[in-house]
């Protein structure tokens, strides 16, 4: 096989990993389902006139709801496989569902400024977990792993995390000040079926056939 040859195979095998792994970016079903999510978050927080945050994987977005309106909105950086969905300790992926914030970290109790502390794993990433080992989709010895936070940066100039969603030092300062234990806090993948990562999978996809 000439180079040529090999360079356009390897770009169609990755292309073709690409879209399994991140097609559901682009499946109106998932996209529906993450957008019922954030609809039950928002109207539990109009319900309960209490405060609720929803993070947007695809627009790297954090979001608190109080009383069911948007009230404060911010960018933030992801796992270093971010994009991907959540599968074991080490994966580099920020999991996705409905999780509720168990302790407030200030300074001294965490090494990223100021943190908010998930109670990932819950039940269902039990169960999914479990699932997967048994189907063979994760290897016997990986564990679940856990200490998904909220937190600031310890290096304004890291990029990524291991998992954990991160935000800027100044906005983690509002957002700590603004946020009780007990806070429901709901990660999806996309709110819109117009993502950037739909967008770019339809780029690859396009690139693909030229080839």
């Amino acid at each position: 096989m000439q180079v040529a040859e090999k360079a356009d195979h390897a770009l169609k095998v990755q292309t073709s990993v690409l879209s399994q792994e991140l097609g559901r970016y682009a499946d109106e079903n998932r996209i529906i389902y993450w957008q019922t999510l954030a609809k039950q978050t928002i109207d539990w927080s109009r319900t309960h006139q209490a405060t609720a945050i929803v993070v947007s994987k695809a627009e790297r977005e954090l979001s608190v709801y109080k009383g069911g309106r948007k009230v404060l909105s911010y960018p933030v950086r992801l796992g270093f496989n971010g994009m991907l969905e959540k599968q074991f300790q080490g994966d580099g992926a920020t999991p996705e569902g409905r999780y509720r914030v168990i302790d407030r970290r200030g300074p001294g109790q965490t090494q990223f400024y100021r943190a908010l502390a998930l109670d990932y794993p819950n039940i269902e990433d039990r169960r999914r977990f479990q699932l997967a080992k048994r189907s063979g989709k994760i290897a016997p010895f990986k564990s679940i792993g856990g200490q998904i936070e909220i937190h600031g940066a310890d290096n304004e100039r890291l990029a990524q995390t291991l998992g954990c969603v991160m935000l800027d030092n100044s906005n983690m300062t509002v957002l700590y000040e603004s946020v009780p234990v007990g806070t429901p806090v709901t990660i999806v993948g996309a709110l819109s079926k117009q993502n950037a990562v739909a967008s770019a999978l339809a780029q690859l996809d396009h690139s693909k056939e030229e080839i």
